[in-house]
């Protein structure tokens, strides 16, 4: 993936690509080696995103299966979502585990019915008026709600 986009940009550097048929080779090329649908990822111009970098991790994993996710799971994967991180330097894993965001929100929403991302990390008014958002245990409560006859 890396190589593709470097590949690309550099292929525009040098000889532009006013017709947009390099970009679609490279983009056939990604889609071919992944199996996913790239137009909802800016190929292109990776620059103005998060780097080429973090745009082939995300264009590499996998798509998030779908599965029965125990409240375990679901627990740990809320968690993890309402955790703030901030990218390390060390191992990869260290490095790009904060870019597990969106994998990890696509498997709550592909798992469970009554997934909303703005209600379960949205903020919300309390009566007296005072904005809070749901814990951990009242998103997990959320969640497995719709599984309950």
């Amino acid at each position: 993936m890396l190589h593709e986009l470097h590949a690309y940009a550099r292929l525009v550097d040098e000889h532009g690509d006013e017709k947009g048929s390099a970009y679609e080779s490279m983009s056939a090329r990604i889609r071919q080696m992944t199996g996913k649908d790239t137009s909802s990822f800016n190929l292109a111009e990776w620059w103005e995103g998060e780097g080429a970098e973090v745009l082939a991790f995300r264009l590499s994993l996998p798509d998030p299966p779908t599965v029965t996710l125990g409240s375990d799971d679901i627990r740990a994967i809320v968690h993890w979502l309402k955790t703030p991180r901030l990218p390390r330097s060390g191992s990869f894993a260290e490095d790009f585990e904060v870019y597990l965001d969106d994998y990890y929100d696509e498997l709550l929403r592909k798992n469970c019915s009554r997934y909303d991302h703005r209600v379960l990390f949205g903020s919300r008014r309390s009566p007296d008026g005072v904005r809070t958002e749901m814990t951990v245990d009242e998103a997990v409560e959320w969640l497995l709600a719709s599984r309950k006859p």
